[in-house]
């Protein structure tokens, strides 16, 4: 997590502040003190002990026989009925089993997926609201580990947000306890006086409107804060685009597609071609994140440049970048346009009978992007054929050479359906139910729209491996960027260049 979202997490921190306050200190005290004999005084005096120790020890558990003796205390000090067997066998009833139910602290923390969704810029509509409710009360009922993953893929909320909440939980966890421990105290003491005739109807209702008024306008007056100081900015895309090259040391100018070489240059070798020029030219498609695209800078960035960048360094000349499409490489790799034609091209048995291919420099697995909330639907390939009308996108450019293939041999029966672009799939221009993409590529696009996953299904082994397109005629050339491309695997770099263009990661958090 970044210092922003720590700094936005503030805000379900405060807001969870201020309900445990209102819930601990006035709302359950509260309805025992305008619903029963017993004074708002008494029931903290009888629950300060217990909860402090539940905060010290993190568990209800080792408190219920504390709060049954104070219950029972407080019952005699206002009846000889509390010494009764009748009251006794109550309290001894009750307290058990307001721990068996969902707490007041379990069902605050419920309320982390009010929070996630004003965080990812989808916040709950009101008519979700009963959703919200039902599905909370029920899911309490599980652990909190259960119940908010089970509650943000409910309510198409990206899984990732687990993560803030457990980040979150470790200074709301205690908290909680004290609060559970006044909600079983409070239980106990409203349970024994409906069965001992004490309970007055009226009290609590008084106590609910008067806690749903004073919830209320602390929540108003909280959002209207946080929202002036905290508005909402969802910035995956923009920490994205705005990416640095890890490797810096070397020149990177873009160019226009440069003349072709003369013949003899051309049947000389490459590599002295390159040297005597003092550039390499590469080229590469539009928009192939992670591996080649403008970030905001204007800079052409990414895994393959950071990669061509190096090897420029080595060979002591500048890099030229030529943006290029790649029904153009090929003759332009002929002529001498350019050197090297890179972009996360997938090696294909038919791309290696027309081009001339380097080495595979990263494997990739083939992998779906769906829905975050629908990522359980596409766990295992036996979900996946056993759905009906599936619809599942695939990249035109491979569709018959690889992915098809991939599809009929695996996913039974879903309708293919072409796109041009992942960007086809994830705005929503084409209507499909996943797309068929390698889960490291997948993973670059996630960063810019979270409310996708990658999902590998139990079952799918595919891996595709990702080459260099080189010129035709130059075996010196290929064997050279071969061995380079070996000795850089060795040496660490691709891993290095995966971890941050693929996975995000700075070279600190790698070396964390």
């Amino acid at each position: 997590l970044d210092l922003q979202a720590l700094t936005r997490l503030q805000v379900y921190l405060w807001v969870y502040a201020g309900a445990w306050l209102v819930l601990t200190f006035f709302t359950l005290p509260m309805f025992v003190a305008w619903a029963t004999p017993f004074s708002y005084r008494d029931v903290l005096r009888e629950a300060r002990t217990p909860m402090v120790t539940a905060f010290a020890a993190g568990t209800v558990l080792v408190v219920l026989p504390m709060i049954a003796e104070r219950a029972k205390r407080l019952i005699g000090e206002h009846s000889n009925l509390g010494k009764s067997d009748e009251a006794r066998t109550a309290i001894d009833v009750l307290v058990p089993t307001a721990y068996s139910f969902p707490s007041v602290g379990t069902l605050l923390g419920i309320g982390f997926i009010l929070f996630a969704g004003w965080y990812v810029g989808s916040p709950l509509d009101v008519a979700q609201y009963p959703g919200f409710v039902l599905t909370g009360a029920v899911s309490a009922f599980g652990t909190m580990a259960v119940a908010l993953p089970f509650m943000l893929d409910y309510f198409h909320l990206p899984s990732d947000l687990f993560q803030l909440y457990l980040l979150g939980s470790v200074m709301t966890a205690r908290f909680a306890t004290v609060l559970a421990t006044m909600h079983a105290l409070v239980i106990s003491l409203l349970g024994a006086s409906v069965m001992l005739g004490w309970m007055k109807k009226k009290g609590l209702l008084q106590v609910l409107a008067a806690s749903v008024l004073a919830m209320g306008l602390f929540m108003w007056g909280l959002g209207t804060v946080l929202t002036r100081t905290l508005p909402y900015e969802y910035t995956g895309y923009e920490s994205f685009v705005s990416m640095t090259p890890m490797e810096k040391q070397v020149e990177a100018r873009v160019v226009k597609l440069p003349e072709p070489l003369p013949d003899s240059a051309l049947s000389s070798p490459r590599l002295s071609v390159i040297e005597q020029r003092g550039t390499l030219r590469v080229g590469f498609p539009d928009n192939a994140l992670p591996f080649a695209f403008r970030n905001r800078q204007g800079q052409v960035v990414g895994f393959d440049i950071d990669l061509l960048r190096e090897l420029a360094r080595k060979l002591g000349v500048r890099l030229e970048l030529v943006k290029l499409e790649k029904s153009r490489a090929e003759a332009a790799l002929d002529e001498g346009r350019i050197d090297i034609y890179a972009g996360a091209l997938i090696l294909t048995t038919e791309r290696a009978r027309n081009w001339t291919l380097s080495q595979p420099y990263l494997y990739e697995h083939v992998g779906l992007i769906v829905p975050d909330y629908r990522r359980s639907a596409f766990s295992t390939l036996k979900k996946i054929r056993d759905s009906e009308k599936l619809r599942i996108g695939v990249l035109s450019v491979l569709d018959k050479t690889l992915y098809r293939p991939i599809v009929q041999e695996y996913f039974g029966n879903a309708e293919i359906v072409p796109l041009e672009s992942p960007r086809d799939y994830l705005t929503g221009k084409v209507k499909v139910d996943a797309m068929l993409y390698t889960a490291e590529s997948g993973s670059a696009w996630t960063l810019i729209y979270p409310e996708f996953s990658v999902v590998v299904p139990q079952g799918l082994e595919y891996r595709v491996a990702l080459s260099l397109v080189l010129p035709n005629r130059q075996a010196e050339f290929s064997t050279f960027i071969n061995l380079w491309l070996d000795v850089e695997k060795t040496h660490g770099l691709t891993r290095k260049l995966e971890e941050y263009w693929i996975y995000g990661k700075t070279e600190a958090e790698e070396d964390e």
